[in-house]
């Protein structure tokens, strides 16, 4: 065993030391076995004629390094484990402000007693280290944890500037300093709903901002445990450089400009020249080289700190933020009077209307029905890669009271996007806004300002954000104090009644010679405005304090559809039992 593990060592530094290791110590065997035919000698012997042989094969790394690798890796990730669990649980569940990683805290347990207690707490095992075997052990843990350790000079570089950047947020000029070499490096928990099995992992500020946080199989959860003290100010900074780098991702990568405009900044810097080997060798500049270099950038040029007051301009999440509704829309809302069913007297007419666009529900009762579409419920834009919401006008108190649509990160505990919405106006959410994070970690909450309502009935939906959500045909609705989901129609179908201020009316003409009636008055527009057409549906309505996904309000819907028609069918057959419904009853089957 002894034997092994020097092998296993020496093979994990490189494979020249593995062949040199191996070929030393395969001649001092096959001189030991002349000396001494014992059984133990010759099994010495073939395991390292096998083990050589595997080596002049190509097969590296040979099956005794990998087999005592994956034992001490397990090992190594059952330490972890319990150490991660141990910090969290020593400094109220954060990470401490100067954590340096659990393979480094390992590291430092090697010299001291803490590695014997894990031993025997972990593994029911007594390290004895006068022991060969033990001291052999040691030597190939300590090996495998400097490997897991070890970091290229850009990330020893970039996480020593991001460690200096993160002091200065940090610490108090007015009070003792907090940290001197400040962590990059953050504890991940992850959880289920249910159950109390727990998992831990490590996630550096670089990877962060660069990448989506992977899922572990088991796990539904997870919360990034930053620092106390980095919650103020570092965690916002964070969030707002990841939005950033996400959204100019493609215009770094392939505007030549922008990359090369960084090189006098990496030669400033002192460090490996990255955009050099990007334009020299052609190798593909991905996120993370991103994040460096536009770090190193902002740094050297003294704007990273405008990051947390917005003076580098990267739109933040970018939305259209709020405002009116297109063009078409206000044609028809400025143009036309309160037009319904010619029917209805003028003053009757304004009334229905009223009433109609006060109520929380989509429709009206059918004895008044008429489309409140961009009379005052107005049709998102449905634009490609992009969820818009739009807000109704009430012709009530509610018109003097806004909303407030925000995306929280749950991982994070951050709020990362917050947008006020009147009467009238829209908002639009692009997918490339939120492609640093994965969706299931959002969570969309839309609430009413107006104080007429409770503050439980001011929370109007709490909408679990996916990828289906921004299929360009789906968009969101806010009438009153309710959220609606909506679809655009794949064809938008002309409304017969909205002709009736131009003298086209339905009455005298069919549906066609309406709209060219119309075409023919309205000659200033290619098209008609959507006015005249209805433009979409509602889906359903978001039931407040339920965690809603677009799938399971439409699921939820079409259960609905199922339901009324069953019903209906069972009427059917009823009143086909009593004899109603079927003739005058004359002859077998009522006939």
């Amino acid at each position: 065993m002894v034997k092994q593990l020097q092998v296993a060592n020496e093979c994990l530094i490189s494979e020249g030391n593995c062949e040199h290791a191996l070929y030393s110590l395969l001649i001092t065997s096959k001189i030991k076995v002349q000396n001494d035919d014992s059984q133990l000698e010759q099994q010495k012997l073939l395991f390292f004629k096998d083990s050589y042989t595997e080596l002049q094969q190509g097969l590296y790394p040979i099956q005794a390094q990998v087999t005592l690798a994956n034992f001490i890796e397990l090992r190594i990730g059952l330490m972890r484990q319990h150490m991660l669990l141990e910090v969290l649980s020593h400094n109220r569940y954060n990470t401490p402000i100067d954590f340096p990683g659990s393979y480094q805290l390992l590291t430092q347990s090697l010299r001291t007693d803490s590695l014997r207690s894990q031993h025997l707490q972990l593994f029911n095992e007594t390290l004895d280290l006068r022991s060969p075997i033990t001291q052999n052990y040691l030597i190939l843990l300590s090996s495998l944890l400097d490997k897991h350790s070890v970091k290229s000079t850009v990330s020893t570089e970039m996480e020593r500037l991001m460690s200096t950047f993160f002091k200065e947020l940090a610490n108090n000029q007015n009070l003792p300093q907090r940290c001197n070499e400040c962590t990059t490096t953050f504890i991940v928990e992850y959880y289920n709903n249910t159950g109390e099995d727990k998992r831990y992992e490590e996630i550096n500020a670089i990877d962060f901002i660069a990448k989506r946080m992977s899922k572990v199989v088991g796990f539904e959860n997870y919360r990034i445990a930053f620092p106390q003290y980095y919650r103020r100010n570092v965690v916002p900074f964070l969030i707002d450089y990841k939005i950033f780098i996400h959204q100019n991702a493609a215009r770094f990568i392939n505007s030549n400009g922008d990359l090369s405009s960084l090189n006098y900044e990496e030669t400033y810097l002192s460090l490996i020249n990255l955009i050099k080997k990007v334009e020299n060798e052609g190798i593909q500049s991905n996120v993370t080289d991103i994040v460096n270099k536009t770090f190193k950038w902002l740094t050297a040029t003294g704007q990273i700190e405008s990051i947390l007051s917005a003076g580098v301009e990267f739109n933040g999440l970018r939305t259209n933020k709020s405002y009116s509704v297109s063009q078409n829309k206000i044609f028809g809302i400025n143009i036309f009077a309160n037009v319904v069913l010619a029917k209805l007297p003028k003053v009757m007419e304004g009334e229905v209307l009223r009433y109609g666009c006060g109520r929380d529900e989509w429709r009206l009762p059918a004895v008044l029905y008429m489309l409140l579409e961009d009379k005052c419920v107005y049709t998102p834009s449905f634009d490609r890669n992009s969820f818009s919401i739009t807000a109704s006008t009430t012709f009530g108190e509610q018109d003097k009271h806004n909303y407030f649509i925000s995306i929280f990160h749950k991982p994070t505990d951050t709020t990362i996007f917050l947008q006020s919405i009147y009467k009238k106006q829209e908002v639009v959410i692009y997918r490339s806004s939120l492609e640093a994070f994965n969706t299931e970690d959002l969570t969309m909450y839309i609430t009413n300002t107006n104080p007429a309502y409770t503050e439980d009935e001011t929370q109007m939906a709490v909408i679990q954000l996916t990828d289906d959500i921004f299929r360009s045909n789906y968009g969101g609705v806010i009438k009153n104090n309710s959220f609606y989901f909506v679809e655009e129609l794949s064809q938008p179908e002309f409304n017969i009644f909205r002709a009736d201020d131009y003298g086209c009316t339905f009455l005298n003409r069919s549906k066609a010679h309406q709209i060219d009636c119309l075409e023919r008055k309205l000659r200033k527009f290619d098209d008609l405005p959507s006015y005249f057409y209805k433009n979409m549906k509602s889906l359903g309505l978001v039931i407040p304090y339920n965690r809603s996904t677009i799938r399971s309000v439409i699921a939820r819907e079409d259960a609905k559809k199922i339901e009324l028609e069953k019903a209906k069918i069972d009427a059917s057959v009823k009143a086909a039992i009593l004899g109603r419904g079927w003739g005058g009853g004359i002859g077998p089957y009522g006939l």
